[in-house]
């Protein structure tokens, strides 16, 4: 069964920045083995049933016969897709939910829904931005 994993992640609008949570489902190999079957069935049913479609069959019956392997390894190597990253939008701070398409990675630009600032969901870094110079400059100034 798909778990799914929750990653703090940065939410930046110009300046000023606040914290979320992306939700990523995570699939095991039997899922990945389920979902390529899947569409690797669908694209055959495709094909037979246009073979009933007069001229149009000579392209689409081999097109799903040979896009149905093809498309099953593709949705086969999918193994977690980004959902969604809810948290407190830094623009007008309140609480928001941006959905994420399956191909969708971080750093990923996006417009807030509610005010439409401008958003950069970005992977959490565990230091603030310039915290390592005043140690820099403090063993610096020792020698």
């Amino acid at each position: 069964m798909a778990s799914v994993e929750q990653q703090a992640v940065a939410l930046r609008s110009g300046e000023a920045s606040g914290d979320g949570v992306l939700e990523t489902r995570v699939f095991t190999q039997q899922d990945r083995m389920r979902r390529a079957a899947q569409v690797w069935g669908l694209s055959w049913l495709l094909a037979v049933v246009t073979v009933f479609i007069p001229i149009a069959h000579f392209v689409l019956v081999p097109g799903f016969l040979i896009a149905g392997p093809a498309w099953a390894y593709m949705r086969y190597r999918v193994e977690r897709i980004n959902e969604k990253v809810s948290g407190t939008c830094p623009a007008h701070s309140g609480e928001i939910t941006v959905n994420m398409e399956g191909a969708d990675v971080l750093p990923f630009n996006t417009y807030c829904p509610e005010c439409q600032a401008p958003l950069v969901i970005e992977e959490h870094s565990g230091t603030p931005a310039g915290a390592d110079e005043p140690a820099a400059q403090g063993s610096a100034a020792a020698e």
